[in-house]
């Protein structure tokens, strides 16, 4: 699995790792409390990317 993150002004605040091969597994970890009432938004971008292809 390939590690990614999102982050703002070098502060990580979620990351997720992913398999693109069957089957797919896909692990989210939102690292900064702060930012839970956005968590959503998080997840949306991650599908969006996982399933892009």
């Amino acid at each position: 699995m390939e590690l990614y993150t999102m982050n703002k002004e070098g502060i990580i605040f979620a990351e997720w790792d992913s398999t693109l091969s069957i089957p797919f597994k896909a692990y989210y970890e939102l690292k900064n409390e702060g930012y839970r009432e956005d968590e959503l938004v998080f997840l949306c971008v991650f599908h969006t990317y996982l399933h892009a292809g």
